[in-house]
């Protein structure tokens, strides 16, 4: 078991990580970042709606953000629909159901 030393250095450097991804991202994978950053779990749509990007690039920066692994993906209370939120850096077996509060895919 790691002491508490050795679990902050290494959610500082999974941070680190985190950073150097960010920064070569598209435009547009940075905004959407930012608006689920801001407000939480959104719908396609709704950050479409909110940034007034275009569907498809919406659908791309997500496609993005998702193989960098900065973003879950999970289901909407209408099943047609997946709802988006930012990863959290550390994953502990207690954090991961906090991590949504909807069901994963």
């Amino acid at each position: 078991m790691a002491t508490p030393f050795e679990a902050e250095a290494e959610t500082i450097a999974k941070e680190d990580i985190r950073i150097k991804r960010f920064k070569n991202l598209p435009l547009s994978a940075k905004f959407v970042f930012k608006i689920l950053e801001y407000n939480g779990l959104f719908t396609q749509k709704e950050i479409a709606e909110e940034s007034g990007l275009p569907n498809r690039t919406v659908r791309y920066a997500l496609n993005i953000l998702n193989e960098e692994g900065l973003i879950e993906k999970r289901i909407h209370r209408d099943a047609r629909q997946a709802l988006y939120g930012l990863k959290r850096l550390y994953s502990h077996a207690e954090d991961e159901a906090a991590n949504f509060s909807c069901i994963p895919l």
